[in-house]
């Protein structure tokens, strides 16, 4: 259990669930940083858990389990748990490790939009990671974890919290939701590539209500050429793309196609970085 709260009364909550288990270890370290999960490994409290195949099931043994505050740190730490799922980083080396989260319903609705309909404004960057790489679910029904004010700290007046709420969806008081995020067994993006999907998704997206096949030039000068390798005739059906697509309407299929020719393409640029210069260029499409 690593938390990095300092109100006593959390403090105070903890420690009976020591007492009452001797398996419960607190580690009073901030869980937004990754040392901190390197420091409990140090401390050999993963010592006994199993290093299983990637497909032979779930992780019987090692769950993680995090409420997560309605903050930028919280999306930008579950963006990094969809990132790490390709390549077996973090608590993945052991295998399909489960997470089960609470979280507030605007971070909930990113990943949850890859269970809605593709088309709509609603499609972004991380919904299509998620797609990719997980299996993300509600584990309860939303009235289980309403209202507010009989679940969570802290608790704002109502009156401020009616300001807040008008004008931030990451305010105090805002719902939150139950989600399991389970790593998908045949992972879409290969290992090694999360960099060449996080540059393709960026760099497209800028431009998500056009067509694929207006905007792969910004994948590079001469992307064009990969119109031809997606719908080459002579490959099966599902391995072809509908190039006509709008960006936001590609699902995470699609992307596994666009960026499987995008890997084998010899002259695909190898700086995948987004430079200051960008913005420049895509005035002039």
């Amino acid at each position: 259990m690593c938390s990095s709260c300092p109100e006593i009364y959390f403090a105070l909550h903890f420690q009976p669930l020591k007492e009452a288990d001797p398996r419960v270890e607190i580690v009073e370290m901030d869980p937004f940083l990754w040392d901190t999960y390197s420091h409990v490994s140090e401390l050999g409290m993963l010592d006994g858990v199993q290093k299983m195949e990637w497909n032979k099931g779930v992780h019987p043994q090692l769950q993680f389990i995090s409420h997560l505050p309605s903050t930028v740190h919280s999306e930008q730490l579950l963006s990094q748990f969809l990132r790490y799922m390709p390549d077996g980083n973090w608590l993945f080396a052991y295998g399909r490790v489960p997470l089960s989260l609470i979280l507030s319903e605007h971070l909930y609705r990113e990943p949850q939009r890859v269970v809605a309909a593709v088309t709509g404004t609603a499609r972004c960057k991380l919904s299509i990671v998620a797609e990719a790489t997980a299996s993300c679910t509600p584990t309860l029904d939303f009235a289980a974890t309403q209202p507010y004010d009989q679940h969570f700290y802290p608790l704002p007046s109502l009156r401020r919290m009616a300001i807040d709420m008008k004008k931030d969806v990451r305010a105090i008081g805002r719902p939150y939701r139950t989600m399991t995020v389970v790593p998908l067994e045949d992972q879409l993006i290969g290992k090694g590539q999360m960099d060449a999907w996080d540059f393709c998704l960026r760099r497209l997206f800028v431009k998500k209500s056009t067509q694929l096949k207006e905007v792969i030039n910004l994948l590079a000068p001469n992307a064009r050429v990969l119109i031809t390798a997606v719908t080459n005739p002579n490959l099966p059906e599902s391995e072809q793309l509908d190039v006509s697509k709008r960006i936001k309407d590609m699902d995470a299929r699609d992307w596994s196609i666009l960026l499987k020719a995008f890997y084998e393409w010899p002259f695909r640029p190898l700086d995948l970085t987004i430079h200051d210069n960008y913005a420049s260029s895509l005035r002039s499409l």
